[in-house]
């Protein structure tokens, strides 16, 4: 039965997206208005006829409101001749919408934006690509999420989600776009990468209001407020705008240390979430965007803060064996069938930089020189690994997975991996 269907042209999948709904309008008037028709270099004349039949009633039935209301005015003056009482129409009570009054009115969109530069809110950011952000993707990981399972992601995976969830949305007007996402990862995981990598590819207008950069300015509640109006004003007016936090969890901090008091961390706090994350509508083309190394530092509010969480995993085979590859085959003396595969399995959770540094110091210009006697061998690494402090273990790295599971972005049911299952499963019925 479902293949009579799509042999017919009918769509069997459920979708969700407005794109989508746009695409199956088009599907249908393609089969209803198209399909019988045969190419012909004549006009189609009953097309035109309905277009400017269609035109024609919505001018004519103008003309026809006129004249009602000439003949009901008539009608009414009759009436009040013979005595009658004419019945006046209730006055509809017009709701009077308060509108917020504008504190900055009287000053020029160049004004604000030379404020808000020159105290650090508005700035400009290195150039990087989401290219740069190595990492293989978790091929075997398909069959797991068919059968109802959530394998760990790989780097791949990370990569593609913050396609989906941060720079096409702020190009597409249709698709659906979460208001504040977080990227959480350990040290040396690549979160600011990433995050300048975002700002990069959606040519925005960065307004960072980390805490670091609030350091001594907008102070007190007025001030506060002032911030939160000209970020809001600006970021409208200068879309694509994304709102940057680094280190997001600072501003719910569950205990202040002790060298951040004089810092003020928690200043936004109070306002993030009213003042900043729920004005953004699906039309504006506006992003919080935050990274935090220790999201378990932080209060709830964090998690409801920020929409998607996307969560960088540690280094795994796959990824460690093509970054290895990539940095060892760049030497001309190295072998072509080095073991790299044993490398890839005794670094596994070492973050790449680490990676980098290792390849540094084996790898001197001496050493260099003498690949062409002496080949490499897999033992000089083990002996730099040896001397370098382990990476993160399970214990700690359960607190990030613990803290991200609630808002995980594969829990969404935009993601790509539930239209397939959904495709999938119209397919064998």
């Amino acid at each position: 039965m479902p293949k009579k269907r799509e042999a017919n042209g009918e769509i069997l999948v459920k979708f969700e997206d407005i794109a989508a709904e746009e695409f199956k309008e088009g599907f249908k008037e393609e089969k209803e208005l198209w399909d019988y028709r045969e190419d012909s270099s004549k006009p189609y004349l009953d097309i035109i006829r309905e277009e400017g039949c269609y035109e024609l009633q919505l001018e004519i039935r103008k003309q026809v409101d006129e004249l009602m209301r000439v003949e009901l005015e008539l009608l009414n003056v009759a009436l009040e001749k013979d005595g009658g009482q004419i019945e006046k129409p209730k006055k509809e009570k017009k709701s009077k919408v308060k509108v917020p009054k504008d504190p900055t009115s009287n000053r020029s969109i160049e004004d604000l934006f030379q404020e808000l530069f020159d105290n650090g809110i508005i700035r400009t950011y290195p150039s990087a690509k989401l290219s740069d952000f190595l990492g293989d993707y978790s091929y075997g990981s398909w069959e797991a999420r068919c059968g109802g399972f959530d394998p760990p992601q790989t780097l791949g995976d990370v990569r593609n989600a913050i396609m989906l969830n941060c720079i096409l949305p702020m190009g597409v007007q249709s698709m659906k776009k979460p208001k504040s996402v977080l990227i959480v990862g350990h040290c040396q995981s690549g979160k600011r990468l990433l995050a300048n990598a975002i700002f990069n590819e959606t040519q925005c207008v960065l307004f960072d209001l980390s805490p670091k950069a609030l350091v001594g300015k907008y102070q007190g509640k007025k001030g506060l407020a002032m911030l939160v109006h000209l970020v809001n004003k600006m970021s409208r007016l200068l879309q694509p705008s994304i709102y940057f936090f680094d280190g997001a969890e600072k501003p719910f901090y569950k205990k202040i240390p002790t060298e951040e008091i004089d810092d003020d961390p928690k200043k936004l706090g109070g306002v993030l979430m009213k003042g900043i994350v729920k004005p953004i509508t699906p039309n504006d083309k506006v992003l919080v965007l935050g990274i935090s190394n220790q999201p378990f530092n932080a209060k709830p509010q964090l998690q409801k803060t920020y929409e998607r969480i996307i969560l960088i995993p540690r280094t795994d085979y796959g990824s460690l064996y093509l970054h290895w590859r990539r940095l060892l085959m760049s030497y001309h003396g190295v072998d072509r069938n080095f073991n790299v595969s044993d490398l890839a399995l005794l670094t596994r959770t070492y973050p790449l930089p680490a990676i980098n540094t290792f390849v540094e110091k084996v790898l001197s210009p001496i050493r260099i020189m003498q690949l062409q006697y002496k080949p490499l061998d897999v033992h000089e690494f083990v002996e730099v690994l040896l001397d370098e402090p382990p990476p993160i273990i399970d214990q700690e790295w359960s607190k990030y997975v613990n803290g991200s599971r609630k808002r995980h972005w594969l829990r969404k049911d935009v993601t790509l991996w539930a239209l397939r299952q959904e495709k999938e499963k119209l397919r064998q019925s």
